[in-house]
């Protein structure tokens, strides 16, 4: 895969990558952060607050990642992203949260925000995501970051967004636009054997380039705009 740009307010379908059963590795280039220029502090500050907003939230490098277990309308996601700020002692500090209050209609389930800083080393000039995902009495949800310097378990229920109507989103809801480096897509098959009766776990990769449907995308951002100011 050649490396895609995400503009701000993109949302950029995977293709090849719907189902509930899915190990994804996603590489995002570090935003070059001396080229942001200079905007007005409060863009800057740390003072983001996971649990309000979320993933719709809107800052200069961020929140930008994946919508997993994404139904077509967009009635359920889950977001896995990345979070970059500005402190008032003038140091950066990248956040990982695992955002699920969005992540299915049903009623009084868990729509907690996980989230903390995770270190990212001088010599890395990359973010790493690896997740899991696979559905079994509902969906279960696991990220590493950095090579799993950090790690986030969550539990989510789906109604709609579940098997093969599960799909997979990259995305940028921040103002600077972020570089996909590469996006690899596992599919996981149950495979119960006959004589031991025990359920086996089989992982290939999907054979065919993986494709992005910008066009799909343009016209989520149009129809969202009166929800959270292009993102859905």
């Amino acid at each position: 895969m050649t490396e895609l740009q995400l503009d701000a307010g993109a949302v950029v379908e995977v293709e090849s990558a719907a189902g509930g059963q899915l190990d994804v590795e996603v590489v995002f280039e570090y935003p070059n952060i001396s080229a942001v220029g200079v905007v007005e502090e409060a863009n800057f500050d740390d003072n983001f607050d996971c649990s309000q907003g979320g993933s719709a939230h809107h800052g200069v490098l961020g929140p930008f990642g994946l919508l997993v277990l994404t139904d077509n309308d967009f009635q359920e996601q889950t977001a896995l992203f990345f979070y970059l700020a500005h402190t008032n002692n003038g140091q950066w500090t990248t956040r990982f949260l695992s955002d699920q209050s969005r992540s299915s209609l049903l009623q009084d389930i868990d729509t907690t925000v996980y989230g903390s800083y995770v270190k990212v080393l001088p010599t890395e000039d990359f973010l790493n995501l690896f997740f899991i995902s696979f559905q079994v009495d509902r969906s279960i949800v696991e990220s590493f970051v950095q090579g799993g310097r950090m790690a986030i378990t969550s539990r989510v229920y789906p109604r709609v967004a579940v098997d093969n109507l599960a799909n997979l989103y990259l995305f940028n809801n921040g103002t600077t636009p972020v570089t996909v480096r590469s996006v690899d897509v596992y599919h996981r098959m149950h495979y119960r054997c006959k004589v031991s009766e025990f359920l086996m776990l089989i992982t290939y990769k999907i054979s065919t380039p993986l494709q992005f449907s910008n066009r799909k995308s343009l016209s989520l951002m149009q129809k969202t705009k009166t929800h959270f100011n292009g993102f859905p």
